[in-house]
């Protein structure tokens, strides 16, 4: 497999897993919750960068 695909899927996963195991009732904070996991630049990628 090519390791662009791979990348994209193990993204994709964790995306999913991470909606999956939080949930929020109120939209406003799951909007921001979902925001922040999908941001390239200032989101959980950044963050997991810096570790």
């Amino acid at each position: 497999m090519l390791p662009l695909q791979q990348a994209y899927e193990v993204k994709h996963s964790l995306i999913e897993y991470l909606r999956a195991t939080f949930r929020f009732k109120d939209k406003g904070v799951l909007d921001a919750f979902y925001n922040f996991i999908t941001q390239l630049e200032e989101g959980f990628s950044k963050c997991m960068e810096k570790m």
